[in-house]
């Protein structure tokens, strides 16, 4: 028997000895006796091979199956995965063409779609969609269709390219108030344009912040406490035309009064 000391291996030792029928096999005994494993000669052949190869995606890890590591094997497995059949949803599928997170849902008997859970404002991808095909609003929580939703200007791979907040909460956003303070100042209006009275405008738009530009300079971000109401655009059209000034409003009804047809 050949015998020879190894330092890796807690203070055994390593050796090769011939066993029936010529294969030699390699006993490694560790820590003094106390256990030993034997290996076929095979197998030691194939580790060493492939612990000498190189992993050939370049991390200079050794080599575990189809030239790859043991990490890199494992991320291209799952990249050739295909994605769970419920929509919206990125995440790779398991079994039964669903993901885990959908598989257990189906498991429970509940509905694949359920309201999101908003933790940092975050919402998964499998979550932002519902059966309708609407989608929910990080800020507001509200359903509403995909072109509610402005484009990112930087796309994400295997996103859906949209922000998560809605339109509506970006602009309430910009003069400083929530989408809740919105509903409520338009509900105090009876849902129409604080002016003409009109819920929406003849171009269809929906109604708009209106806030007192001597307060906040247009361009930036309001403080919220100059907003004055919701106007259709037209109507908020006309107090930027005129300044906010008070006095150009009442020429201007002067000057149409005047100018009425006589009947």
């Amino acid at each position: 028997m050949t015998t020879v000391n190894d330092e890796n291996v807690h203070g055994g030792f390593l050796s090769v000895e011939p066993v029936s029928g010529g294969a030699p096999e390699m006993a490694l005994q560790v820590g003094r006796g106390l256990a030993t494993r034997s290996v076929h000669s095979s197998t030691i052949t194939d580790v060493t091979k492939n612990s000498k190869q190189k992993c050939s995606n370049g991390c200079g890890r050794p080599v575990k199956a189809r030239g790859l590591c043991s990490g890199c094997y494992e991320k291209d497995r799952a990249e050739r995965m295909p994605l769970c059949a419920i929509k919206g949803c990125t995440n790779r599928a398991r079994a039964k063409n669903l993901c885990n997170l959908h598989l257990q849902r189906k498991a429970k008997g509940v509905s694949m779609f359920t309201p999101p859970q908003v933790k940092g404002r975050i919402i998964p991808m499998s979550e932002r969609y519902n059966e309708r095909g609407e989608r929910v609003c990080s800020k507001c929580l509200r359903w509403l269709r995909p072109t509610e939703f402005h484009k990112r200007a930087k796309q994400t791979p295997g996103d859906d390219g949209l922000r998560s907040t809605c339109n509506r909460c970006v602009i309430c956003w910009r003069y400083g108030i929530t989408y809740q303070q919105f509903a409520e100042l338009l509900e105090a209006q009876g849902g129409a344009c604080a002016i003409c009275r009109k819920d929406i405008c003849a171009s269809g738009r929906e109604l708009s912040i209106d806030h007192d530009h001597s307060c906040c300079p247009q361009g930036g971000r309001s403080c919220g406490k100059c907003v004055r109401g919701i106007l259709c655009q037209p109507c908020n059209g006309m107090l930027g035309y005129a300044q906010d000034d008070p006095e150009i409003l009442k020429e201007g009804i002067n000057y149409l009064l005047s100018h009425r047809p006589q009947r």
